[in-house]
């Protein structure tokens, strides 16, 4: 992956998410962040992997988080 480009990391996360591969997918998506700090649909994923490994609390701030940086968004 091209270093910076931060889509190609995001759609990588999302395919590792979708291949069971969950610690992988999160930590793409905070390399993510690193690129694009705020990126609200990196938080959303990232919400939703932290809801499945038990972490609630955490979750809900990745989720605020990105209703922060967009919240006009209908599809967060």
């Amino acid at each position: 992956l091209e270093p910076g480009y931060w889509p190609a990391t995001y759609y990588a996360g999302v395919a590792q998410r979708r291949l069971g591969q969950e610690e992988t997918a999160l930590d793409l998506m905070a390399d993510v962040l690193r690129c694009r700090p705020g990126q609200p649909d990196a938080l959303v994923e990232m919400a939703y992997l932290f809801d499945r490994r038990g972490n609630p609390k955490r979750a809900l701030e990745c989720i605020d988080d990105a209703l922060n940086a967009r919240p006009a968004d209908p599809h967060l």
